[in-house]
């Protein structure tokens, strides 16, 4: 057996089988998926895993599972939109990690005047439209005014789907075929 050693991102939203052989003890590492129930290692067999992050991995059934953290947890494009390129799968407008709470966000002076054209028309049509506003800051000392714009936006929320020990059993099943060759 050997001890598998990776930089601490080597493997995220990736599958690490070419850097982890048959037999391999894993203590750390960062398997990470972007999205819940990944197949990771399919050909990989006799891990034993003592740590490492395996959020949204699913991990074949011959791995030995001491530690780790184990989470299936389905994360939200509107979060973490640089992880499209990566896999994450794309959410709508009105997906399910949308809350019911808004909050303001700092936006440029471009988007403020973009925003305010459409907002105009809105109003004009009776359609839904973005809030937006402008907000002047003196400093008392210099007297000088900061004008900064925002915009009010829905909040998003990753759900998890699973954690614990129910997320440690979801192993890849084998395929009849591995059954009838054993």
């Amino acid at each position: 057996m050997s001890i598998i050693r990776l930089s601490p991102n080597a493997t995220r939203f990736n599958d690490p089988s070419d850097m982890i052989p048959n037999g391999s003890i894993i203590n750390e590492g960062n398997f990470m998926q972007a999205n819940p129930g990944t197949e990771i290692c399919k050909d990989v067999k006799d891990v034993i895993v003592n740590g490492g992050n395996w959020t949204n991995c699913k991990i074949p059934e011959s791995w030995i599972i001491n530690g780790g953290n184990w989470v299936q947890k389905e994360f939200c494009s509107h979060q973490y939109p640089d992880w499209i390129d990566k896999g994450l799968n794309v959410c709508s407008e009105d997906c399910s990690h949308k809350s019911n709470e808004k909050e303001w966000i700092e936006i440029t002076e471009k988007e403020y005047i973009e925003l305010v054209d459409v907002k105009s028309e809105a109003l004009k049509t009776d359609k839904e439209y973005i809030d937006i506003k402008i907000i002047n800051q003196t400093d008392s000392a210099t007297l000088l005014t900061k004008q900064t714009t925002e915009k009010l936006i829905y909040t998003y929320a990753d759900a998890v789907t699973k954690s614990g020990s129910s997320a440690k059993k979801d192993r890849i099943k084998p395929s009849i075929i591995d059954i009838k060759s054993k």
